[in-house]
């Protein structure tokens, strides 16, 4: 097959050494008689191997596995299919999706929403294919929500160069026009475009990208939006966008998923601040009287459950976070919790204990003698356990079986008490052995009673 654009010169790559590189620098390395290559049969070629890339992790064989073609795995290696055939029509001007669709209806999908792998691919793959005019809408509604529009961008393997950029403010609303470059790290193919951002308030934007126009089109369009947005006339700018930039509109939905979860997090910010403040109001100025229903085994309605319940598992997880862990305060937040009976959120204090578990046995593996860290360890994670007993302690637990390890090989043959003189952390691995032995296979081959004993 002839591929369009692609010059005569024979390609030849070199596999000898494998090496994280650029894109640029793979070329120059690897491909013989690359200088005589234009900067469109770079691009080409490159382009070419990220379909050939994604042609091949689409057999990854996690994806294979399973019966249920909309489980994680099979969506994933639809993704790598999708890119490849997104590739392909765009060099070779092959469609390949029609069929590969069809071919996907001959596979069942157990999920009550979906009836076959066509409708998986539909619903799951579809949607977060990317381009170049896609990631420039990402980068130009992000903008919208900040403060300073920033000249380059860099977003996971693209890069954007914003020129000529203005934006205006009138209240909560934002204007926002540049034009931009938009550069592939992987493939390096490059694109001009132009576009316009049009914020409303909370969740409603607007933004238009279209291929670079002439200078003299450019500057006469931002005229017209701005005129428009500065007299206040909201429909004029919402018509001159879909007019000038042929439809093809973005909104929040069209953010990579990250983002879109970090800007939502920033518009419930004021109000998930107002939430807090009620509840906590509520408990504080209702404290004894619900503290006498629940002594009177009075169980407390949903409505009032909910005071407590969240200031309780917010002042738990505040105080985990805190660079000084008070684990007085800790142990009355745990008391108060089981008076009350809360629900706990089992599963955001069970990461936030193992990240402090962590970062505490990374110190102590440095600072062995420090017999108070250990202490604090030990502490933390019995009382912790009484409101969560399934700690993920792993990376902890990796920690202790290194030390262990060492500290028995080092006592191995020696005739010497194998708790060691001194406190070190090897002298009481037995007692930070303790909690991480609860439910945990790792720490219990290890401590036996009060003696590091051999597992291997």
């Amino acid at each position: 097959m002839t591929t369009p654009g692609v010059c005569a010169t024979t390609i030849s790559i070199s596999c000898s050494t494998v090496r994280v590189t650029t894109s640029t620098a793979f070329v120059r390395d690897n491909v013989k008689g690359q200088a005589k290559l234009s900067y469109t049969d770079k691009v080409t070629f490159l382009r070419l191997l990220e379909m050939q890339r994604n042609s091949m992790l689409m057999f990854t064989s996690c994806g294979w596995f399973f019966d249920d073609i909309h489980r994680l795995e099979p969506v994933q290696i639809m993704k790598y299919a999708a890119r490849a055939m997104q590739i392909c029509q765009e060099i070779c001007d092959i469609d390949l999706e029609p069929e590969f669709k069809q071919r996907l209806e001959c596979a069942p999908c157990p999920d009550p929403n979906m009836t076959n792998g066509r409708e998986v691919y539909e619903a799951l793959v579809q949607p977060g294919r990317t381009d170049l005019s896609r990631v420039g809408a990402h980068v130009a509604l992000t903008q919208a929500f900040q403060k300073r529009v920033e000249p380059k961008v860099d977003i996971f393997c693209y890069t954007m160069h914003l020129d000529q950029c203005r934006r205006l403010e009138a209240g909560a609303q934002v204007l926002i026009t540049s034009r931009a470059i938009i550069e592939s790290k992987i493939t390096l193919q490059q694109y001009d475009i132009e576009l316009a951002v049009f914020y409303l308030g909370d969740h409603h934007i607007f933004g238009a990208v279209r291929g670079a126009q002439s200078p003299k089109a450019f500057t006469t369009l931002c005229v017209q939006l701005q005129a428009a947005f500065k007299r206040g006339d909201t429909n004029e700018v919402i018509r001159l966008l879909n007019t000038t930039f042929d439809g093809k509109s973005y909104s929040l939905s069209h953010l990579f998923r990250d983002q879109q979860r970090k800007i939502l997090d920033q518009l419930l910010g004021h109000t998930h601040g107002e939430i807090a403040e009620s509840l906590r109001h509520i408990y504080d100025h209702n404290y004894a009287i619900l503290k006498m229903a629940r002594n009177l085994e009075m169980p407390l309605s949903d409505d009032l459950a909910a005071a407590p319940t969240f200031v309780l598992n917010h002042d738990i997880l505040q105080e985990l976070r805190a660079e000084t862990v008070d684990l007085q305060r800790l142990r009355d937040l745990v008391e108060e919790t089981k008076a009350f009976n809360v629900q706990v959120d089992s599963q955001r204090l069970s990461y936030e204990v193992s990240q402090r578990i962590g970062v505490w046995m990374k110190q102590l593996s440095e600072e062995p003698n420090n017999i108070v860290l250990l202490d604090q360890i030990v502490e933390t994670i019995e009382c912790v356990e009484q409101l969560v007993e399934d700690l993920d302690l792993h990376e902890a637990q990796n920690i202790f079986f290194k030390q262990s390890k060492m500290y028995h090989q080092g006592h191995e043959g020696t005739g010497r008490d194998r708790r060691g003189p001194g406190p070190t952390l090897a002298g009481t691995l037995p007692a930070v052995g303790r909690p991480f032995g609860t439910g945990h296979l790792v720490a219990r081959r290890f401590v036996c009673l009060d003696n590091v004993v051999p597992a291997f």
